[in-house]
């Protein structure tokens, strides 16, 4: 079993997957914890983070979870790009928000995908709720 946990007022500055948490230079930056439940124990698997942490950006604001698959969102996130993977660097649009994709590979939890709005404006929000479900055929 596998469970996602956002703590979106988390400071840590560090960025992406497993950073250094010790630095709390960015206020309500947030993260996200990953759980993993073997033989009745549980253990922590990954800290998450946005791979362009910054102050007030909300991130695990929302969290969602479908077999390797997570998504983050950080509703207060301020970049100015559209579309999936775009530009993280411009932060012109105020809380325009921002969703993060993380697929496990071999036990780790590398980043997959940073997705904003296509048309991304202040205060969209965008991320405030994410879901994902992943079908997989046989």
């Amino acid at each position: 079993m596998t469970v996602v946990v956002g703590a979106n007022e988390e400071n840590s500055n560090a960025t992406g997957v497993n950073g250094n948490q010790a630095d709390n230079s960015a206020n309500n930056s947030g993260a996200a914890y990953i759980f993993t439940r073997s033989g009745g124990v549980w253990s922590q698997q990954a800290y998450l983070k946005a791979s362009n942490t910054e102050a007030d950006d909300l991130f695990g604001s929302a969290t969602a979870i479908s077999g390797d698959t997570v998504i983050v969102g950080a509703y207060q996130e301020d970049s100015n790009s559209t579309g999936i993977d775009g530009d993280q660097e411009d932060n012109s649009a105020n809380d325009s928000g921002s969703a993060y994709v993380f697929t496990r590979t071999g036990g780790v939890w590398p980043q997959q995908a940073y997705l904003k709005a296509s048309n991304t404006g202040q205060q969209d929000f965008f991320g405030w709720s994410v879901a994902v479900w992943v079908i997989r055929l046989r």
